[in-house]
């Protein structure tokens, strides 16, 4: 199919999307699937950036940030 490629981008936003609004039933599990299907940025830099406006919430953001901690430990290393 011509849009194989544009349709699994798709689906990993989609799936990045809930994730971060912790919307699966084990988030820890799919963080750990999602990351191992991300490549670090260039000089190993993290595969994600967060920008946070509202910090109402600290135990949501310790939560979401141990999300990413385990997306970034399951990234691979960019290839040189």
């Amino acid at each position: 199919m011509k849009n194989d490629g544009l349709q699994v981008i798709d689906l990993l936003a989609s799936g990045m999307r809930k994730l971060l609004k912790m919307r699966f039933a084990d988030n820890t599990l799919i963080a750990n699937l999602l990351g191992s299907l991300m490549i670090q940025q260039q000089y190993n830099n993290p595969p994600i950036d967060i920008i946070v406006f509202d910090e109402k919430s600290a135990a949501l953001r310790k939560e979401l940030d141990e999300l990413v901690k385990i997306l970034i430990k399951n990234s691979k290393r960019m290839i040189r």
